[in-house]
C-alpha cells in the first residue's frame, strides 16, 4: 500500500467517526465491562441457587431472624 492511500484511509475513517466519539466509546465499552464482570461475581455467590432440583430452598421455609439487627 502506499502512503497516500494510507492516509487516504484515515482521512474517510475521521469523517465517518470523529474524534469527539472516541472517548464515549471507550467509557461505554469499561462500564459494559465493569457490568459484566459485576453481573458474574453477583451469579456465581454461594446463595444463587441454579438447580431448582437440587437445591429447592424456598424462602418460606428457611429460617428467619425474628428482629432486624442494624449494628
Amino acid at each position: 500500500m502506499s502512503q497516500s492511500s494510507v492516509a487516504k484511509k484515515v482521512t474517510n475513517w475521521r469523517k465517518i467517526v470523529p474524534v469527539e466519539v472516541y472517548p464515549i466509546v471507550l467509557l461505554t465499552g469499561v462500564a459494559l465491562g465493569g457490568a459484566t464482570w459485576y453481573l458474574t461475581r453477583l451469579a456465581r455467590g454461594s446463595e444463587v441457587i441454579w438447580d431448582k432440583k437440587v437445591g429447592n430452598t424456598s424462602i418460606l421455609t428457611s429460617e428467619q431472624p425474628d428482629a432486624l439487627e442494624l449494628c
